[in-house]
């Protein structure tokens, strides 16, 4: 799944959709989950309502809403949910990662989210979709391990750049990929490298009145003033149809 979706559709990972309703409220009920790694069953708090207002210029969503969204999380091994269902096979190999003395101590030290992305990866993941779940624990470090931000978009960037590397096509989600890089570096303060990967985009593919245009022309302003801070996008005034 493609979280950037053309910078039209909310951030959303199999575990973390956002609310399509009006409801201009972020609520949560309990759901029920049995655990795959040791069968037992558990109840865990779910968002059931939120709502997108905006979002900043890497991506995060703004609004009613949690982001992300909590994960469910088996209490007595601290496995985290990154998809509803498993196969046998793939149990067999997330006991192999989850009942160990290295993944326990990594729990003690991170958030859900970038254990989401420690298991996708041994489990095989990589590109687009693993660099966004490891966006989203940026996200989620913010407001709980503040000290752990840079150090996700750091593993962000250099996830998205394995992407960048290997994607030839120059297709539409390769200039949105450069782009949210571009953003994560001016936030980690390099903020030539931010530039320079603006100066890589294609913008003779990209229409004046467009999102992605304003998405560019925002990023590198900021870095021009050398401003790390995270910033919310203003979208132009007569965008793209």
């Amino acid at each position: 799944m493609n979280i950037l979706a053309a910078f039209l559709l909310p951030v959303v990972t199999a575990l973390a959709v956002f609310a399509t309703s009006r409801v201009e409220a972020l609520t949560f009920g309990e759901a029920e989950f049995t655990c795959p790694i040791d069968g037992k069953r558990f109840t865990a708090e779910v968002v059931t309502s939120a709502t997108v207002f905006g979002r900043r210029l890497d991506m995060k969503p703004l609004g009613a809403l949690a982001a992300p969204d909590p994960v469910p999380v088996c209490p007595e091994n601290g496995f985290v949910f990154y998809k509803p269902t498993f196969s046998d096979d793939e149990i067999e190999k997330l006991k192999l990662i989850v009942l160990t003395d290295e993944y326990r101590g990594l729990r003690r030290e991170n958030t859900d989210h970038f254990m989401v992305a420690y298991i996708m990866e041994r489990m095989g993941e990589s590109g687009v979709e693993l660099g966004s779940v490891y966006l989203q624990a940026s996200w989620e470090a913010e407001e709980n391990r503040p000290g752990l931000t840079n150090r996700y978009r750091s593993i962000a960037v250099k996830i998205f750049d394995e992407y960048l590397g290997q994607e030839k096509s120059r297709s539409t989600q390769w200039l949105q990929v450069l782009v949210i890089t571009s953003d994560l570096e001016r936030m980690l303060g390099r903020f030539v490298a931010a530039k320079g990967r603006l100066d890589a985009a294609p913008l003779d593919q990209v229409p004046h009145n467009s999102p992605l245009r304003a998405f560019i022309e925002q990023i590198r302003s900021h870095a021009e003033a050398k401003d790390a801070e995270p910033k919310k996008f203003e979208p132009p005034s007569n965008p793209a149809r």
